[in-house]
């Protein structure tokens, strides 16, 4: 091993064949991999009249990026009943991390914007990530990131209300034209696929030191997201036998989504000065208090697997006033 010394029989307490290990270490990249990425991109953009569109592909490949690799488990072929302290690769220690510049991500999008103004006044117008399974075949753990989200749709908008002062209905009407006209409404709408979720065991029957033991995956996992008490096919898991490693990838399936409005409704009133004007202003963040369920339950064998027991804030209002010059 490269930038650590190790020494089997340094802090060896034995004890029946057993060691009692008491420390732990950590091996630093000594080699020179600078992490970087590659993108590259094509679009293509387009006017219809008054109508913008704009489709673009965006990719992102990471090379030699940073992990953590645990160099004290055991080889999955000794895997076993009889498995020990004594049989890791550095028994004298109780856990052995190497930090290296041996990851890579790939990331692809399809990427679609379409744009409007509208003119109906004269007037100036957001980690998540798993440990790996097997130490010895990096390649198993290779899947989706923990911050996948493959459909997201955000709009923002705002509409200044064409009546009053300034604007194209009783505009020249005494009185009226002030005390109706200067309201504005806006908004931002949010709508996207939840993160990725893991799926994992209660506890780790691998006997051979792993961080983690991920459960089998029987067949590929559905989702109903109307039933709280069972969102995702629990019975598309089962537990792995023991001293064997589950097939079940990193990210089986994804949490649930977002639904979200947050809308403001303000009003300008000018004062005596030039681009000087009071402005109140009601915000109502999760408008239509949708609810934003947190992710369920993960874990096999517990009462809660599969079932979501939470969920986002609700509906926030906010009224201000501001003054502006």
């Amino acid at each position: 091993m490269r930038g650590v010394s190790y020494d089997r029989a340094e802090g060896l307490e034995r004890e029946g064949g057993f060691t009692k290990p008491t420390s732990s270490v950590t091996e630093l990249e000594t080699r020179d991999r600078t992490p970087y990425n590659q993108v590259w991109s094509f679009g293509i953009e387009r006017q219809f009249g008054s109508w913008l569109a704009e489709v673009d592909y965006q990719a992102n490949k990471g090379v030699k990026l940073p992990i953590v690799v645990d160099l004290n488990q055991l080889r999955p072929d000794q895997f076993g009943p009889t498995t020990n302290q004594s049989m890791r690769p550095f028994p004298q220690y109780t856990s052995v991390a190497a930090l290296r510049n041996d990851g890579n991500s790939i990331y692809h999008a399809l990427q679609a914007k379409l744009e409007h103004p509208i003119d109906d006044v004269d007037a100036p117008a957001r980690a998540n990530g798993v440990a790996t399974q097997n130490t010895y075949n990096l390649n198993l753990d290779r899947g989706l990131s923990g911050y996948d989200v493959p459909q997201r749709f955000v709009m923002n908008y705002y509409y200044l209300i064409p009546i009053g002062r300034g604007g194209r209905y009783f505009s020249s009407t005494p009185v009226l034209k002030d005390v109706i006209g200067g309201w504005a409404f806006s908004g931002i709408t949010e709508f996207q696929v939840g993160l990725p979720l893991t799926v994992k065991q209660q506890s780790n029957t691998t006997g051979g030191f792993n961080a983690i033991q991920r459960p089998n995956e029987i067949h590929p996992v559905s989702i109903d997201s109307s039933n709280l008490f069972r969102w995702f096919d629990i019975g598309a898991f089962a537990a792995a036998a023991p001293y064997t490693l589950g097939n079940a990838p990193r990210f089986p399936l994804h949490g649930p989504g977002v639904n979200n409005w947050d809308l403001s409704v303000m009003r300008n009133f000018g004062l005596h000065r030039d681009k000087t004007f009071l402005q109140f202003r009601a915000e109502f963040f999760s408008a239509f208090n949708h609810p934003n369920f947190s992710a369920p339950g993960n874990t096999i064998g517990t009462a809660n697997f599969g079932v979501i027991t939470s969920a986002g804030g609700s509906r926030v209002t906010e009224l201000s006033m501001r003054i502006f010059f």
